[in-house]
């Protein structure tokens, strides 16, 4: 079973007043043996349009590696490497997926889109 993590994500647009509040799951920590191949799934509770996949290695600010704007639409890429891929399907999961030795700790984020 996956922990609970709760991220609490200010409402942006200024029709909405006072605050989104959308819970995030995702795995705590996974291990691998060099050349394995992983997927790490973020799912929200909320009805968030974007989701985000993040990176980010010791010492270092934290990278976007991910972003999708909503489910079924083509995922964008934020660092141009080839080790990372995102499949979105559905509103309340974004799947990242991990190739080659790119370890680092991965953050999950969404927010609500606003015009």
């Amino acid at each position: 079973m996956w922990p609970l993590i709760q991220v609490w994500i200010p409402a942006l647009c200024p029709v909405q007043l006072g605050w989104s509040f959308t819970k995030l799951k995702q795995r705590e920590h996974l291990i691998l043996t060099p050349g394995e191949n992983a997927e790490m799934i973020c799912e929200q509770d909320g009805a968030d349009q974007q989701m985000y996949w993040y990176r980010q290695r010791g010492g270092q600010e934290m990278q976007l590696i991910l972003f999708s704007r909503m489910e079924n639409l083509n995922i964008e890429k934020e660092l141009s490497d080839a080790r990372f891929s995102g499949n979105r399907t559905e509103r309340k999961t974004f799947i990242l997926g991990i190739r080659n030795n790119a370890s680092g700790v991965y953050f999950c984020a969404a927010s609500l889109h606003c015009d």
